[in-house]
């Protein structure tokens, strides 16, 4: 309701309520107390140590789909727009990512949350995640650290990456 009471103001703004995955189906959303920690992946006992409330209240099934479909049928020339993907889906973002591969190249910039020390079972580590990343050419801007142990280390980042592909293809204009 936030975000949509905010995007009234900027005709430029579109809300789009959608879960996203590797392909369209139905998935199991375990929902946890504090909204911005569920995810389709269950909590380890890292995260639920780490994030009290993080522990699944209950689930909900939810329709999900891909990038790659919403796009195609959503946006009007999405071919020629500058596409900036965030994801910030509790360990999720690599089967989003690879949801879009189809339209990987329309796709500007990604920000993804990204893991060196996993709070989901199943959740990708950071070198897997970057490798395949950068596998599909996108390069690394900026790290920004989100969370971190006692001890300071970390174990989250929000990582800003450009398509190298796209960019060059700027350079050329």
């Amino acid at each position: 309701k936030l975000l949509k009471d905010a995007s009234r103001k900027d005709d430029k703004w579109f809300i789009h309520k959608r879960a996203m995955a590797e392909q369209k189906g139905k998935l199991e959303l375990n929902l946890a107390e504090s909204s911005d920690l569920s995810s389709f992946l269950p909590a380890n006992d890292f995260g639920k140590a780490k994030y009290k409330k993080i522990i699944a209240f209950t689930t909900e099934t939810v329709d999900v789909s891909t990038i790659s479909h919403f796009l195609k049928n959503n946006i009007d020339d999405y071919q020629k727009r500058r596409i900036f993907l965030k994801m910030d889906t509790q360990g999720y973002d690599l089967k989003v990512f690879i949801g879009a591969l189809d339209v990987i190249d329309c796709i500007d910039f990604i920000l993804s949350e990204i893991s060196f020390i996993p709070i989901y079972d199943g959740m990708p580590r950071y070198l897997e995640t970057l490798q395949i990343y950068e596998q599909y050419n996108f390069i690394i801007s900026g790290l920004y650290p989100i969370s971190r142990k006692k001890d300071l280390s970390v174990v989250e980042m929000d990582c800003m990456m450009l398509n190298k592909s796209r960019l060059i293809q700027d350079i050329i204009k």
